[in-house]
């Protein structure tokens, strides 16, 4: 944390007088873009400070087994079908350990920082897929297509593939994405074969942020909208016709919590008519929902979907039951279908 907050106050002093050089050699516009991604660096400054987005305990919290008949036929149940972004810009900096290789790798950034700021784009902020986690995507999205080993897959694995598709009766499923750029770019891409056969929209949800206070968990696209997301070789994906914002609410509240966002998510879902829902998201948002969901004393997949992350571009499915007010993952509908937990 000491290095990823010196690494922010950094940027953000070396920010300060790239705007001073936009506004004097480029003019209103490239200043004003500029502004707005040193505007969210003051916002990362106040979440690694003040922030509370990992300050809640489940201790408190009653276990979910105790709360919901697993057995009951009346209680409503939906199947969830996770799907971890492909490795960032910021995971290609900052995990990938701290030897020799480290300053390299962050100093590039901070070039490639500077640069993008005119346009109000980050390799921190929002951080996008790196060309390792598009090289991620690409192998999902073979999986996923049956060019990979998963090809001659049988039983419930193969009625999620045919779900990914696109092959499950219309209006069975829905996509949803976190409004941070990686996890969108990576349901965008990873089922781009899916959505050509459907034609339907990915809809983004900001109670899906990822849980951290760190920068890159920030988002640049503002409440309603979707930003277009650039990817390396000069390609973009448009969010117009693949993205419906109206879910997104904009940035997570500096003062709220990620456990907030996992309630708001859960409620979300049994809010929509369609049985299986796609979740283009993040490792800790995805291990937070395991450890808060499933029963106290998980064994086995588990135990272990609350300890592990989901590998990058991993696939999960899992169930959801409601009860009242109150949800439970029971623990033998945990199925990884892709790289599953790293």
């Amino acid at each position: 944390m000491a290095a990823v907050g010196a690494a922010v106050g950094a940027l953000a002093a070396l920010l300060l007088g790239v705007l001073a050089v936009l506004a004097a050699v480029f003019g209103a516009p490239a200043a004003r873009a500029a502004l707005r991604v040193l505007r969210l660096y003051g916002a990362g400054w106040a979440a690694l400070s003040v922030g509370r987005d990992k300050s809640y305990s489940l201790r408190q919290r009653a276990d979910p087994i105790g709360l919901v008949d697993l057995q009951s036929a009346a209680n409503p149940r939906k199947r969830l079908v996770f799907v971890r972004h492909g490795e960032s810009a910021w995971n290609e900096v900052f995990n990938r350990g701290f030897g020799p290789g480290f300053p390299v790798r962050l100093v590039k950034a901070w070039l490639d920082e500077l640069a993008l700021a005119g346009y109000g784009d980050s390799v921190f902020l929002d951080s996008p897929l790196s060309p390792t986690g598009l090289a991620q995507v690409a192998e999902m999205r073979a999986f996923v297509a049956g060019n990979a080993s998963g090809a001659n897959a049988v039983g419930d694995t193969a009625a999620v593939l045919r779900v990914l598709k696109g092959e499950a009766p219309a209006g069975a499923s829905v996509v949803v994405a976190s409004n941070l750029r990686r996890a969108m770019a990576t349901v965008a891409l990873g089922l781009q074969d899916r959505l050509a056969r459907t034609g339907e929209k990915i809809a983004v949800l900001s109670c899906l942020q990822e849980i951290s206070r760190n920068v890159d968990t920030l988002s640049l696209s503002p409440a309603g909208a979707c930003v277009d997301i650039p990817l390396v070789g000069g390609k973009v994906v448009r969010s117009a016709g693949v993205f419906d914002a109206a879910g997104n609410a904009g940035n997570k509240p500096l003062r709220g919590t990620g456990l907030q966002r996992l309630d708001a998510f859960a409620e979300w879902a049994f809010t929509r008519s369609e049985d299986t829902i796609v979740v283009g998201g993040h490792s800790l948002f995805f291990k937070e929902f395991f450890k808060t969901f499933l029963p106290r004393n998980a064994e086995g997949l588990g135990a272990k979907a609350k300890k592990r992350k989901i590998a990058n571009c991993g696939i999960v499915a899992l169930d959801l039951v409601q009860q009242g007010g109150h949800y439970c993952i029971p623990e033998a509908s945990i199925l990884p279908i892709y790289l599953g937990f790293s």
